[in-house]
């Protein structure tokens, strides 16, 4: 699955869009612009590297959808760090929640599949309809 850079809107894996969203995040709050490629720049290179490390486990655990879900959470809203305490919480949330809505996905699939071929049964006597086609 590719994604699209927040700052770029170039291609980029799911592990650099959600380090690059929680970096982001710290330096609008400090009212730094940041543009173009700004990982690749010194001050930010690190805490970038860092935090993409932090994505990719996060990653081995959760669906990145997730953990985006769980990065637009009120109460993750102020964290700049991935590894902060309480993420891994409500990512866990969050993609419970993906696997519930999958889960009915693929209920209400098998339930529409299963009424559209199902027989009528006939019950009592032949109509008079079934005895000229036998």
């Amino acid at each position: 699955m590719e994604f699209k850079s927040v700052s770029t809107g170039e291609g980029c894996s799911a592990a650099q869009l959600i380090a690059e969203i929680v970096v982001k995040r710290e330096f609008d709050k400090k009212r730094i612009p940041l543009s173009g490629h700004w990982w690749n720049k010194e001050p930010y290179k690190k805490k970038y590297k860092n935090q993409i490390i932090a994505a990719n486990s996060l990653l081995k655990l959760y669906e990145p959808l997730a953990i985006l879900n769980a990065l637009k959470r009120k109460e993750c809203q102020w964290q700049y760090s991935l590894r902060a305490q309480g993420i891994n919480d409500i990512c866990k949330e969050e993609q419970q929640k993906l696997d519930k809505i999958k889960e009915l996905a693929q209920k209400s699939n098998r339930e529409f599949s299963t009424e559209t071929q199902t027989e009528i049964k006939k019950f009592g006597q032949q109509s008079k309809l079934d005895k000229l086609r036998d």
